[in-house]
């Protein structure tokens, strides 16, 4: 467990930063993680405050082993599955574990660094253009299927993208927690009986039980369609990412894998399946995170909130206005479309416009990738001739 040592975790915490820019940046994921988080604890019956609470201990874990604003996000197509077609929380719990297991493996066997030799750039670009455009195709959604004036409506929205892009490229303005507490204050004079619903439930972690049944179900509903997709972006994207961001302290493919893995294992204690995430690094570090401070803060407060007051937060959170959080799922899209502004050539992206148009078409980056790969190393190959 080099990796993880005390000292190179005493250096991370040295190199962390605690100020208003990274609180704001802390905040930059909320557009992803309170819908999917919602819709867990409301669909597939997980207990909200134990996702919250290990997903908080996730984060704080996550920034002492990256110097680096490393999100925690729910495994999207395992809670998309989970939330649309009806998993039990058994199976969700199981899904996590067996996912834990896939990824220690690979960290074992150190598989991605494999991945890592034969990935063409382009290919990488595809994927996180595809996810970028996706996320601000979701937040477009969210605010335009808003009446046009309301107080959680089109008007709010507008203005929440007119004042993140005015701001898009502002180190002094802390665009995300404006946001964030424009949308809280939107919550509270839209229902005023939200502060009575906040009541103090201390919450301690317990054990799950997950039976043989829920193995199965885990394993063929949800861990075999979330393996491709944490390979891809939770793994070689957001570490290529990572370096172009943050190109002395990127993470590599190897430790994130480890630390996937390790995360997931608290699923025996109820945690959701939890990854690394492309989106959401290019939106925390778009809001204005630069270090792993604005991670531990994060993982701070989810745990204060889950300890403190368990499932009566569950309201408050679902009051926050959808118009503000697609607002910052388009910034997220934003950031993450341009990471494709180094590739050049005419040849790069029409690679990178046919991984995104298969992707899309089909409904599944997997196979947007595997059409994409082969077309990629056919014309490096072709270039170097």
């Amino acid at each position: 467990m080099k990796l993880f040592g005390f000292h190179k975790i005493r250096e991370n915490f040295s190199f962390a930063r605690f100020d208003r820019q990274e609180l704001s940046g802390s905040l930059g994921d909320l557009g992803t993680f309170l819908p999917l988080i919602l819709g867990l604890s409301a669909v597939a019956g997980l207990s909200f405050p134990a996702m919250l609470f290990w997903a908080g201990a996730s984060n704080i874990a996550t920034g002492l082993i990256f110097a680096i604003p490393m999100p925690v996000q729910p495994m999207k197509a395992i809670a998309a599955v989970a939330i649309s077609e009806g998993m039990n929380s058994g199976e969700v719990y199981a899904s996590g574990l067996i996912m834990a297991v896939f990824m220690l493996l690979i960290w074992s066997t150190n598989f991605t660094k494999y991945l890592e030799r034969i990935m063409p750039k382009v290919v990488v670009r595809g994927i996180q253009f595809t996810i970028g455009l996706k996320l601000f195709v979701k937040g477009a959604q969210m605010i335009y299927a808003k009446e046009f004036i309301a107080l959680d409506g089109i008007i709010i929205g507008l203005a929440g993208i007119g004042f993140a892009l005015l701001f898009y490229n502002s180190n002094r303005v802390p665009t995300a927690l404006i946001l964030f507490l424009t949308g809280g204050a939107i919550a509270f004079v839209a229902d005023q009986t939200l502060l009575h619903s906040l009541r103090f439930q201390f919450y301690l972690p317990k054990f799950v039980g997950i039976d043989f049944d829920s193995f199965r179900g885990g394993l063929f509903n949800g861990a075999i369609p979330q393996l491709p997709l944490t390979l891809l972006n939770s793994v070689i994207a957001v570490s290529a990412l990572s370096f172009n961001l943050f190109p002395k302290h990127g993470a590599q493919t190897r430790k994130i894998s480890l630390s996937v893995g390790l995360m997931n294992l608290t699923c025996l204690f109820g945690a959701m399946p939890m990854c690394h995430g492309s989106g959401g690094l290019a939106a925390q570090s778009r809001f204005g995170a630069r270090t792993n401070g604005s991670i531990l803060m994060l993982g701070t407060f989810k745990i204060l909130i889950a300890m403190l007051f368990g499932a009566s937060i569950v309201q408050l959170i679902s009051a926050f206005p959808e118009s503000i959080l697609g607002v910052m799922l388009i910034v997220a899209g934003i950031e993450l479309c341009s990471t494709v502004k180094d590739q050049k050539r005419t040849r790069n992206i029409l690679i990178i416009f046919l991984i995104t148009t298969i992707a899309l078409a089909a409904g599944s980056l997997t196979i947007g990738f595997l059409v994409g790969l082969p077309v990629a190393m056919f014309s490096s190959k072709q270039n170097r001739e």
